[in-house]
């Protein structure tokens, strides 16, 4: 008797402990092309794990679209933030109450539309962005409670960077840092 409960004992320790490796390998997923993007922005919510490839795959025009409550996180081979950037011709639109791109430094070449209930957390988790000379910001007013439309939100802990010939043109809402050559 004592060595069945032994060995029922050491099973069930055994199986926990191949539980975290489990929900890890299973849970745990990375896009790195941009049409695997797209499929898994059409597909999920929650946080997408981004670890853009050498030969992204951008095509010369695109729409993404990020839904509420989904949230790009870019990170590198070492699960660290890492740079990205969005080219000229690609439009990023981002839906009600979603929670944006989270990354080291994102460089915005292309155009960039966003709910204003979402102005303030789109670029949060952004440690630096860089507004290249073919960005344009527009921000839609969708809480006519707030007539005041804040087109970017710059958070205390993020540097903004506006490159010679960029315009940043939309309202801002200042609490972070904002830098460069252009207006």
């Amino acid at each position: 008797m004592r060595k069945r409960i032994w060995a029922v004992l050491l099973t069930v320790c055994l199986l926990v402990g191949l539980l975290p490796t489990a929900a890890l390998a299973g849970g745990f997923s990375t896009v790195k092309t941009y049409a695997e993007l797209v499929a898994a922005l059409e597909s999920q919510t929650g946080e997408i794990y981004l670890e853009p490839a050498a030969d992204f795959g951008w095509p010369e025009t695109g729409t993404l679209s990020i839904p509420a409550n989904t949230q790009i996180v870019v990170i590198d081979s070492n699960e660290d933030k890492a740079p990205w950037e969005i080219p000229g011709g690609i439009t990023v639109n981002f839906e009600q109450n979603t929670h944006g791109i989270s990354c080291s430094t994102l460089t915005i070449n292309g155009t960039m539309h966003m709910a204003y209930s979402s102005q303030d957390t789109v670029l949060r988790g952004c440690d630096k962005v860089i507004i290249g000379p073919t960005c344009t910001f527009s921000c839609a007013n969708d809480n006519p409670e707030y007539p005041t439309v804040y087109g970017a939100y710059i958070p205390a802990d993020s540097t903004w960077e506006v490159l010679e010939g960029a315009t940043l043109n939309p309202r801002v809402r200042l609490d972070g840092t904002l830098t460069g050559e252009g207006t």
